[in-house]
């Protein structure tokens, strides 16, 4: 193109129907003709600006008042005469929303809230919602794509439910616009949505680096776009979409060896044990292909000749069931992934209870990921059908064996376009077009995709929210992150816990930033739960607390200090001005001892404090809600927020 046919026109981000950030100097970016004079016009203001070599420019205006009467930005280029007018601005509270999947899941995927969020709408209009769009480019971009949408029943089901109920609640109390930029991509990792000059201080992200620029720069890798001009809509080859394709059109079948291992009176005595529910790592196998479980069990005199019900709780993936050798229920084909957390609830006919015997089979398909029978407990059970409270439970050990092994999916994929998890990618292409942009702070909810290596995630953490302070111009930007919220099944205590690293790592790396705990919002089955305005609200409450000054403490207990007298413990939290409660006996604090004794530790509630018991005087590290899902934790604020999880070496 050449550069005097550039079209004059704003930055999405200033377009038709944006909120733009109040009583802060506002930074507006366009691009037209290189070395031409720009004016900008927002009531009576008026400022110019000239456009650099490659056309770009930057109209600066005067902080303005926060209002709801809708404004018109007018850009006129000097020379042409040419004008671009951005209709319907607000200015208001304009907030950055990042991360993964349960940051971008949209209303319209939780049914129940968009119901409360139909309602929500007729007291809190003021709201908008800008759906950054999605790219993945190795060579990023200046430019982000998306446009900004009012609030209406047939707009806001692509709003993040996160992001709505945040801006409801922060509109409400404010009584002022609220604006969202919704930057955030599925399943993708910290290492994505982090600086290169991050990566390069920690050595296993240098690796991450140095693997995706060797595969970023392999010409094969680009054959495929030679002669395509299309830009950021097309893909590089992905090994990962290939794989998924092929076991879509040729799911694996084993029908010499598995054709048996549904029959009741097949012996399965030779095949190996697991607890169930677990995901198929728990026991060691981290690969993709397809596993049999197997359980026997008399079934009460009364039931036999019998309908019952059986539940197997949620499959990873896809299963199919089997009771006294006949299929009963299957859920999942081709390579749906959508199913992972359903329940699995399948009617079993009276012809097959008879000899009062069950032998429950399930072959479980997993083609990427991880795959199991992941529970809950509570809903791995037999029972009477329409009688569920004499189930009888299946939770405990089950038989297994491998049908095939396919080979780690994921182990295919490779760094670079098209990959989100590449690493800085993200930042490259959905972070970095917005710098400059006024905004009030960041809300993000992250950390699912690091589980498996949280070593450096507090180091990458302080990074990225010191990046992005830059990026901003405002060394003390708001980044309130969402504690991960519960998840698989629940556990008291776990020091090897990865879902309590990551936790813990976002709170350490948060500084004076608050958190917004979602530990006890979880779903044992579902790594995406519903109850996401509750999550969007403890957010909201964060920031009214830290960006503007609201009294209260923002957020629930977070550990403060303790000292150590004898056979007590007292541990002191802080964010909690009106004391300490627990619900019923406290629970959730546990010692771990240098030769592996574990103790659960009781313990009284005395204003900002905990007084725990001790029964012994070595040295030992203390826990707290400490395991990928510790319900039993119930330590809270007077606020009736949950304490946070942490863990602290107590010496003698």
């Amino acid at each position: 193109m050449f550069t005097e046919q550039i079209p004059l026109t704003l930055s999405p981000q200033f377009r038709d129907h944006a909120v733009l950030q109040r009583e802060c100097p506002l930074a507006i970016r366009g691009r037209t003709a290189p070395y031409r004079i720009v004016h900008g016009t927002i009531g009576t203001i008026t400022v110019a600006a000239r456009s650099d070599e490659n056309g770009r420019f930057t109209l600066r205006f005067p902080p303005q008042p926060g209002s709801a009467e809708p404004q018109t930005l007018t850009v006129k280029e000097m020379r042409s005469g040419k004008t671009v007018t951005a209709e319907n601005l607000l200015f208001g509270e304009v907030w950055l929303a990042g991360g993964q999947s349960n940051m971008e899941l949209p209303l319209r995927e939780v049914p129940e809230r968009l119901a409360e969020a139909q309602v929500l709408l007729k007291s809190t209009p003021k709201i908008r919602m800008l759906n950054v769009g999605k790219c993945a480019e190795t060579s990023g971009r200046d430019e982000i794509t998306g446009l900004w949408s009012c609030p209406a029943p047939e707009t806001i089901g692509n709003w993040s439910a996160v992001g709505f109920f945040f801006a409801a609640k922060l509109s409400a109390e404010l009584n002022i616009p609220v604006g969202i930029i919704s930057s955030n991509w599925g399943a993708t990792n910290l290492e994505a949505w982090s600086t290169r000059a991050s990566l390069l201080q920690f050595p296993e992200t240098v690796k991450m680096l140095t693997e995706y620029d060797e595969a970023a720069s392999r010409p094969e890798v680009w054959e495929t776009l030679i002669n395509d001009n299309s830009g950021a809509k097309s893909r590089a080859f992905d090994p990962v979409s290939a794989r998924l394709k092929e076991l879509e059109q040729n799911p694996p079948v084993d029908k010499i060896r598995a054709k048996d291992w549904a029959r009741p009176d097949f012996d399965d005595s030779a095949w190996k044990t697991a607890e169930l529910p677990g995901l198929w790592k728990s026991f060691g196998f981290r690969s993709n292909g397809v596993l049999w479980f197997r359980r026997t069990i008399e079934l009460p005199a009364g039931w036999r000749g019998r309908a019952l019900t059986l539940e197997i709780g949620a499959a990873d993936k896809h299963d199919i069931t089997y009771f006294n050798g006949t299929e009963v229920g299957r859920t999942g084909t081709g390579v749906d992934s959508d199913v992972y957390a359903f329940i699995r609830s399948y009617p079993v006919p009276a012809s097959l209870t008879a000899n009062g015997k069950a032998v429950i089979a399930v072959r479980n398909y997993s083609f990427i990921y991880d795959g199991g029978l992941h529970g809950p407990s509570s809903r791995m059970r037999l029972y009477p059908a329409g009688e569920p409270e004499k189930a009888v439970s299946l939770a405990g050990l089950w038989k297994y064996e491998i049908e095939c092994d396919i080979g780690n999916t994921l182990a295919l994929r490779t760094y670079g376009r098209g990959n989100p998890r590449s690493p800085s990618i993200l930042f490259e292409n959905m972070i970095r077009p917005l710098a400059g942009l006024s905004l009030r702070g960041v809300i993000f909810y992250q950390g699912e995709s690091n589980t498996g290596l949280p070593t450096d995630y507090e180091g990458l953490m302080k990074n990225l929210i010191a990046d992005w302070r830059n990026l901003f111009e405002n060394p003390r930007l708001p980044v309130i992150q969402v504690l991960l919220a519960g998840y698989h099944e629940p556990s008291p205590f776990d020091p090897s816990s990865e879902w309590a690293r990551i936790r813990f790592a976002q709170l350490r790396a948060a500084g004076e930033n608050l958190c917004a705990n979602a530990l006890d919002l979880g779903e044992s089955a579902n790594i995406h739960p519903a109850r996401k305005r509750e999550v969007g609200e403890r957010l909201a409450a964060a920031a009214l607390a830290q960006a503007y000054g609201r009294s209260g403490d923002g957020c629930g207990p977070v550990f403060s200090h303790c000292k150590r007298n004898g056979n007590m413990l007292e541990v002191t939290f802080s964010h909690c001005s009106n004391g300490l409660r627990a619900e019923g006996e406290l629970r959730g604090f546990h010692a771990l001892y240098a030769d592996g004794k574990r103790e659960m530790l009781t313990g009284t509630v005395s204003g900002r404090a905990v007084h725990l018991n001790l029964t012994s005087t070595k040295p030992f590290t203390l826990y707290y809600a400490w395991s990928d899902n510790p319900q039993e934790a119930n330590l809270r604020g007077a606020n009736g927020l949950p304490a946070a999880p942490f863990r602290m070496e107590i010496r003698k």
